[in-house]
């Protein structure tokens, strides 16, 4: 017995659409502007050509960076779909984020040798272990003798 599969044409992006929910959808202005960010990234996502499985997940993959990388560090995807018409030999691609709440940090006390001065905003962001750590910039700065 021979089974013969017809895979069909390759499926061409006909749309992807990215959805926020959660507390960052109506935080201005830190989580509407990363959500901007997030949805200006994916509007340049290649469309009308085929397209593997690969570009779909790292494209996936910096949207959750993103937002996790900003004060909602316990962002997941909430859904992520590929709806493939096989007559029209098209997907629609769809990802939902859930932000979940934002983090912050209260005022720094640093005492000691040396005072740190913080360079920008700190960031929290996860470690390998999906721990949430915080990110800043900091330089020492020798105090006035």
């Amino acid at each position: 017995m021979t089974l013969v599969v017809d895979t069909g044409a390759p499926a061409r992006i006909a749309s992807v659409r990215i959805t926020v929910t959660g507390p960052a959808s109506v935080d201005s202005p830190l989580g509407t502007e990363t959500i901007a960010r997030i949805t200006k990234r994916m509007e340049r996502f290649p469309r009308a050509r085929c397209s593997s499985r690969k570009p779909w997940t790292l494209a996936k993959e910096r949207a959750i960076n993103t937002l996790t990388g900003s004060p909602y560090a316990a962002a997941r995807i909430a859904r992520s779909e590929a709806l493939i018409d096989p007559e029209r030999a098209s997907a629609d691609l769809t990802i939902e984020l859930a932000s979940g709440p934002a983090f912050g940090f209260g005022q720094f006390e640093i005492t000691g040798l040396y005072e740190i001065r913080t360079v920008g905003r700190a960031q929290l962001q996860h470690d390998r272990a999906g721990n949430a750590v915080q990110r800043c910039r900091a330089q020492p700065v020798r105090p006035a003798a």
